[in-house]
């Protein structure tokens, strides 16, 4: 591939990384309330890894070996995950809306995979039976007092749906990576120990980011 064109990926997932903070901000504006200090995105320097993370993931998936379809698609799915993961960090709340955007990216890559031959990762059934292994996953140890969000139960689900089973697996074990990593920061720090509550949507959504580019580069 080219430099030109790398550039346009590059630019495209610029402006996708300013319309994901947009839209983050906006999801946060909407829950917010008088009692919370407000959280704001879109000052000084903040706009700048939201460009270059977003451009990042964008030239990642333009160097894939895939075809165009489906590095578009999991451009979108990139801006989904982006905008989940930056709203639970910032508020604690995984947003229906992307998730609902996650299904139906997954959904049209169904579809186009038997109309158009495009890759398609993991079959139909593997999708609906790592969905349930997500949730099951994440709302198990609910039941013996584990503290997980809702949120986090149904990005597993839908992130196993996206990405089939080991998509899922995979997902989570970087998850496993950026929480251990996150607790160092804690203890390094010292604004926290290991019984701190962390949001698992940024990790998990991370994850997933970083396995999809993984299935794109094989």
């Amino acid at each position: 591939m080219n430099g030109k064109v790398l550039l346009l990926w590059a630019l495209a997932g610029a402006v996708s990384g300013l319309s994901a903070r947009e839209t983050v901000q906006g999801l946060i504006d909407r829950r917010w309330v008088p009692q919370i200090k407000k959280i704001d995105l879109t000052s000084g320097l903040r706009i700048v890894p939201w460009i270059i993370v977003s451009a990042a993931l964008f030239v990642g998936a333009a160097l894939s070996k895939n075809f165009n379809i489906a590095r578009t698609l999991a451009a979108v799915f990139f801006f989904f995950c982006v905008c989940a993961g930056a709203t639970d960090t910032s508020i604690r709340k995984v947003p229906n809306p992307m998730l609902l955007g996650m299904i139906v990216v997954r959904i049209t890559e169904i579809v186009l995979y038997y109309t158009k031959g495009i890759t398609m990762i993991g079959s139909v059934s593997d999708s609906i039976m790592a969905m349930f292994l997500g949730f099951f996953i994440f709302f198990g140890p609910t039941l013996i007092g584990v503290p997980i969000g809702a949120g986090d139960i149904k990005l597993a689900a839908v992130i196993g749906f996206c990405l089939g089973l080991w998509g899922l697996l995979w997902s989570m074990a970087l998850m496993g990576v950026g929480s251990v990593t996150y607790w160092i920061f804690l203890k390094v720090t010292k604004n926290g120990t290991m019984k701190s509550l962390m949001p698992m949507g940024p990790c998990l959504a991370s994850g997933a980011v970083l396995t999809s580019l993984l299935v794109l580069s094989v």
